[in-house]
């Protein structure tokens, strides 16, 4: 398995390149991405066997964690990848704006 993660593996110049080099190797590819720019990068994000994406609870805490409009911009991401074919998995980082978001049943925040 080979994972590409950040910063943000979508602003590497090469991307493209170096996902067609890792799938060529007939290696299991992780990419993870914000979303925000898998429009530019489709095809290499569909060669993937998976696509995580990070969405940190509802619009609210999400942005808080990561910023304003993030949250939309995440989501369209989500969006495309899911309507192309991509395998999509969500992360989440939990923080003090969503940990009330989070529910594990025999879990007790």
């Amino acid at each position: 398995m080979f994972a590409l993660v950040g910063g943000e593996p979508l602003l590497y110049p090469y991307i493209d390149d170096l996902v067609d080099y890792i799938v060529s190797k007939n290696v299991y590819l992780n990419l993870t991405t914000n979303g925000f720019l898998l429009d530019r990068h489709l095809g290499a994000a569909k060669k993937a066997a998976e696509v995580s994406i990070s969405l940190d609870g509802n619009e609210d805490s999400h942005n808080s964690n990561r910023g304003k409009f993030n949250f939309e911009q995440s989501v369209k991401g989500i969006d495309l990848a899911v309507k192309n074919g991509v395998k999509v998995r969500l992360c989440t980082v939990i923080t003090r704006y969503n940990f009330d978001q989070v529910l594990m049943e025999g879990f007790n925040i």
